[in-house]
């Protein structure tokens, strides 16, 4: 009994770790800049994922130009759907709100879309879909944010670009 304990044990372990996290291809510290409207900022993001585990977790850190808070998000990626490349990504963020988001990731392209959709605040106003493209070359990455209040026509509002500076995380 306990060899088919210890095999199974060994089994899943093994499995587990040649599962990985979805952005494995991103681990690392990024640092870099980003535009927000008109708003210039310093941007320092870390991704990581348990060795074993099927998730990975982002950390950004967004201060403007003068070292002042900006932004703050924790996420953690999970899979829906590996095989097509559909992920959940839960955002944490610095006012303690939450929310949501679908991903298609291209894990050998190393590229990929997450988004979401912001209820109206109002009846009559309209939904808020917003969503983010983002692509690693190498140790660089890229990302755009974009929103729209028809699904059809987007309008850019965030860009940045971080050059990865360590294989690993060590917080922010």
């Amino acid at each position: 009994m306990k060899l088919l304990f210890v095999l199974l044990l060994l089994l899943s372990s093994s499995l587990s770790h040649a599962i990985g996290g979805p952005i494995d291809f991103m681990k690392g510290r990024w640092e870099g800049k980003a535009v927000k409207g008109n708003t210039q900022l310093k941007a320092v993001e870390c991704v990581s994922s348990k060795e074993g585990a099927a998730i990975s977790t982002i950390e950004a850190s967004y201060t403007t130009l003068d070292d002042k808070p900006a932004n703050y998000v924790f996420g953690v990626v999970s899979p829906l759907d590996r095989a097509a490349g559909k992920y959940r990504f839960h955002l944490f963020l610095a006012d303690g709100s939450s929310r949501e988001a679908q991903a298609e990731i291209d894990v050998p392209g190393q590229r990929g879309t997450w988004g979401f959709e912001i209820a109206p605040p109002r009846p009559e106003a309209p939904t808020t879909y917003i969503r983010y493209i983002f692509s690693v070359t190498g140790n660089e990455f890229s990302e755009r944010g974009e929103l729209s209040y028809d699904n059809v026509k987007w309008t850019q509002f965030f860009e940045s670009s971080m050059t990865r500076t360590a294989g690993h995380c060590v917080g922010l």
